[in-house]
Order: structure tokens, then C-alpha cells, then sequence
């Protein structure tokens, strides 16, 4: 009888131990999501936003991580719904963004691991009303600042893109780009690369002038560089 017991009990401790499962345990992720910054759009237009990223992972862990949107105001959605990424790896996300009202849209993105808990990255969606594209052209101009690299009067051009109300400067030997914001008669101007690389800054425009306010990059100091264009 104790035989039978004492083989009964083996039976139910095997079954114990292949039927119990421990809980899942969700580890700290260890990856980054970078790139992303404010995007601007049209109201009452459909706008596709193309958002390059860089992912990396610092654990190392090889595992795949799924991004999608967990929460925004508007109608905004990511196509396709969700992203996966792993290791180290680069693409762009892509948004559709029809916003009836002028404002600043907050999106929040998760990325989520299989064995990790949750990671938010955030940006904003600012919608604004299309610009008047009158700045676009020819424009004088000089610059304060830096006339040690530029002549001290030259010919610059400035186009835009309407859709988005994207801004782009030909100045000496410098391309900064940027956007119009048009409520209030400013701009945003955005770091760039190139002969000459150039800080993110501001500026301020009407249809006669602009001025353009930011740093030019690349040697032992940053040099403070105000742009002057008049017509």
C-alpha cells in the first residue's frame, strides 16, 4: 500500500512540475528610439509624414521590437499599425495626419520587447494654417557675425514647399532649412550638414524681410550668426 501511495505522489509532483508555469518576469529595456521631432502640417489637408529613426539596442539582446502609436489626439494613425525593429536598425515611420484645427498634437509611440516592459518615445504633430508662399525667390542679403567666411553682401534664394510649409535658404556656402510658422510670423530653423554646418535657431519673417538667427558649427567655438534678406 505505501508502494502505491508513495508512487501516486511521484506522479502528482511530475505533473506539478511540468504543468506549473513561473511567472513572466519583464526585464528593464535597454533600447532607444531617436530621430524624431516636431513635424509640421496644413490644417483641413491630408499629410503624409515620412520619420526617419535609428533604433539600437545597448543590451544587446537580439530580440524583436514591435512600435506602434499608444496614444494621440486627432486623427493620426501610423501605416502600418505596428514596426518591428531589432538590433541596430534605421527606417522611417509613416504617419497620416488629417487635423481640422490649428495646435500642437501630442503622439506618444511604445516599444515594446517580448521580455521587456514598455518604453515611450514621444513627439508632436503641429498643425497651422497654409502660409502665403510671397517669401519665395531672390533676396539680398548679408551677415552679421561671420564676415570673415562670407562676403559682406551676397544673393541668397529661398524656396518652400507648400504642403508642409517647409523652408529652404541658398545663402554662401550654407543651406539652412526650416519651417514658416505662420501665425505668428516666425521660424524654426533646424541643425544641417554640409560646406558649412549650421545650429538650429529662430528667425522672423514678413514679405520685404528676413532675419535668421543661429550658429555656425565646425571649428573650436560655435560662431552666433544673424542672416539679414531684403527685397
Amino acid at each position: 500500500m505505501k508502494k502505491i501511495y508513495l508512487i501516486a505522489l511521484l506522479f502528482v509532483l511530475a505533473c506539478y512540475s511540468s504543468c506549473y508555469k513561473k511567472p513572466q518576469v519583464f526585464s528593464k529595456p535597454r533600447f532607444n528610439l531617436s530621430g524624431l521631432k516636431d513635424y509640421y502640417v496644413n490644417e483641413n489637408e491630408v499629410t503624409y509624414i515620412a520619420a526617419p529613426f535609428y533604433f539600437f539596442d545597448s543590451g544587446n539582446t537580439g530580440e524583436a521590437v514591435e512600435i506602434k502609436i499608444a496614444s494621440t489626439t486627432g486623427a493620426i494613425t501610423m501605416e502600418p499599425e505596428t514596426t518591428s525593429v531589432q538590433g541596430e536598425d534605421s527606417g522611417q515611420l509613416h504617419f497620416r495626419v488629417n487635423l481640422s484645427d490649428a495646435g500642437t498634437y501630442p503622439v506618444k509611440l511604445a516599444l515594446r520587447g517580448a521580455h521587456t516592459t514598455t518604453k515611450n518615445v514621444s513627439f508632436n504633430v503641429i498643425t497651422q494654417s497654409a502660409c502665403d508662399q510671397s517669401i519665395r525667390g531672390t533676396w539680398n542679403a548679408y551677415d552679421s557675425g561671420a564676415t570673415t567666411f562670407v562676403p559682406s553682401h551676397y544673393s541668397a534664394y529661398v524656396s518652400t514647399t507648400g504642403n508642409t510649409n517647409e523652408l529652404y535658404f541658398e545663402l554662401y556656402n550654407r543651406s539652412p532649412k526650416g519651417h514658416l510658422i505662420c501665425h505668428d510670423g516666425t521660424i524654426k530653423l533646424d541643425g544641417t550638414s554640409g560646406i558649412t554646418s549650421t545650429t538650429a535657431g529662430t528667425g522672423a519673417f514678413s514679405s520685404r524681410r528676413i532675419v535668421l538667427n543661429y550658429e555656425i558649427t565646425g571649428g573650436v567655438n560655435n560662431i552666433p550668426v544673424t542672416t539679414i534678406l531684403t527685397r
